[in-house]
């Protein structure tokens, strides 16, 4: 290892990767979902440009927690707002799915990170045009 190297940011699931590299070994898995190699303290390494998915998903989910109470109310009074919040709960009626504390361990059914990153982000911007502008996405019942 390179002595005294600062890592400007990391996740967890980062640490599985770099020990098999620094062993010379495969890692566990090279699927996007178990992190990446903290290349900056391999001998040689240059610094790593995270792309900080844990701490992407975390913010949409507090987002996503925060919209959701807000549409759940609202659709009391607003039956487009609850047919919205079911379409987005279920994966039968949207391909677009939120991806929440609840159903973190199924974010390969996304088919990536990146792509679930992305499903969370539309389904988050969803929220907000029908909470700001009372504009809904729905799919065509």
């Amino acid at each position: 290892m390179v002595p005294q190297t600062q890592i400007p940011y990391a996740e967890t699931i980062d640490v599985a990767p770099t020990v098999a590299a620094i062993m010379g070994v495969e890692p566990p898995s090279d699927d996007g979902g178990s992190g990446r190699v903290l290349t900056s303290v391999l001998p040689g390494g240059a610094p790593l440009e995270h792309p900080r998915h844990l701490e992407r998903i975390n913010g949409q989910i507090l987002a996503y927690e925060k919209l959701r109470a807000q549409a759940t109310l609202r659709a009391f009074d607003d039956p487009t707002l609850n047919m919205l919040l079911m379409e987005l709960d279920h994966g039968g009626l949207s391909e677009h799915q939120f991806y929440h504390s609840h159903r973190l361990m199924e974010w390969h059914q996304a088919g990536s990170l990146e792509h679930m990153i992305e499903s969370n982000a539309w389904v988050l911007e969803t929220l907000r045009l029908a909470l700001e502008d009372s504009r809904y996405r729905l799919a065509d019942w």
